[in-house]
């Protein structure tokens, strides 16, 4: 029996600074953990992508898992969630630019006072097409994305329902999910996906992802827009397909789809970690969303936060896995004299230091899980890298899916 590691990356625009502090220090404890171990050589060339067999994400989350994936046989553009936190503090006001007075925007930036009309959003998605165009490439595929990811988003054409892109089916790995011969068909430009999943509604407008696969458009926003802002269950769904099996004993299965009670287990631990952005409680309304998407979206519909029903469930919830880390922050338990604004697009030097401060805090109270965390991941990537070293041809992937030669 193998060890799964899987982790999924909430949005919630800005906020999501809170959770890369948090990141940083599960990722110093995996490393220290590894020392321990007697392992010095892993912890002093670890990247933190190598800890995952799936990373998932939505809006800032799908930045995140993109930003520490390896593409095209490179490094990760941030071996490290502090790198991230880095670059998120030099950019954030050019994805946002904050202007206080109405003055202020009417010179710097006039579609902060025209939304609503004419179906103008609140800010140019620009500048964040061409952060991630960096980060990514401006031509990369999933294909091309050596770790496995998946990014949710809302599919607002033809029809309204969640998304994912999956790297591991545009290599053509077959699931329960998706036959080998839709691989081509899921093989979308990585930048478009990405940008497409961080497009809330009211705020950028929709994405069209292009695929010379497919004749049909499809339209895409924040993978918030329906449900998915905390993707745990679609990635835990995700890594039983890949890893799993169809069953029909009740009490083997993990994920049921609950549009057919198809059941699915699998033979292996999981251990999944799930990266909150704090219990805000905000977001573009439906009329909104009809008011300020006319022009971008094309008389599309979109929906309003949480709307659309999950596919798959846990058979029993989170019981059913039994290492489930939720590192979520809740407010309430954040001294007013460094509690963030709940608004997850401003970004003054005050909010991003607050962000920053919050995280660091949150970090601190969420000590003891947060270590308990990394031992479980520091000895499932021990057991990795160890089954790989003794099977030189084989990957530890292969082992996990049961197509290993040796098994």
């Amino acid at each position: 029996m193998g060890v799964i590691v899987t982790e999924s990356n909430s949005g919630g625009g800005l906020h999501g600074r809170m959770s890369v502090e948090l990141k940083q220090v599960f990722f110093n404890e995996v490393i220290n953990q590894l020392r321990e171990n007697g392992r010095g050589e892993l912890a002093d060339n670890i990247k933190y992508s190598d800890l995952f067999q799936l990373s998932a994400g939505t809006s800032f989350g799908a930045l995140s898992t993109v930003g520490m994936s390896k593409i095209n046989g490179r490094d990760p553009y941030f071996s490290s969630p502090s790198e991230l936190g880095e670059f998120i503090d030099k950019t954030a006001s050019d994805i946002f630019p904050y202007n206080k007075s109405f003055f202020d925007k009417l010179f710097n930036n006039p579609r902060q006072i025209l939304n609503g009309i004419a179906g103008t959003t609140k800010f140019s998605n620009k500048p964040l097409k061409g952060i991630i165009q960096d980060i990514v490439g401006s031509n990369t595929r999933m294909s091309d994305v050596g770790d496995d990811i998946m990014l949710t988003m809302t599919k607002v054409h033809p029809s309204l329902d969640a998304m994912f892109a999956k790297s591991h089916v545009a290599r053509g790995d077959a699931t329960e999910i998706d036959g080998v011969d839709e691989a081509l068909r899921k093989d979308w430009i990585v930048w478009e996906a990405a940008l497409g999943s961080a497009s809330p509604t009211t705020f950028f407008p929709g994405i069209s992802l292009t695929n010379p696969q497919r004749d049909n458009k499809i339209v895409v926003v924040d993978g918030g827009q329906s449900g998915w802002n905390n993707p745990s269950i679609p990635t835990i769904a995700e890594a039983t397909f890949m890893f799993g099996y169809e069953t029909h004993d009740e009490d083997d299965c993990l994920i049921i789809n609950t549009q057919n009670q198809s059941m699915y287990g699998i033979d292996h631990d999981v251990v999944h970690i799930h990266w909150g952005t704090g219990d805000f409680n905000i977001g573009a309304s439906y009329k909104d969303a009809l008011k300020n998407n006319l022009l971008s979206m094309k008389d599309v519909l979109v929906s309003s936060s949480m709307e659309s029903v999950s596919k798959y469930s846990l058979r029993e919830g989170q019981r059913q896995l039994e290492h489930f880390f939720n590192f979520d922050i809740f407010m309430e338990d954040v001294p007013e004299e460094i509690r963030p604004s709940s608004n997850f697009v401003l970004s003054t030097d005050e909010q991003i230091l607050r962000l920053k401060e919050t995280g660091i805090f949150a970090a601190e109270k969420l000590g003891e899980q947060i270590k308990q965390a990394a031992s479980l991941v520091a000895k499932a990537y021990i057991e990795r890298v160890d089954y790989e070293s003794d099977h030189a041809d084989e990957k530890y992937k292969d082992y996990l899916r049961g197509e290993s030669p040796s098994l």
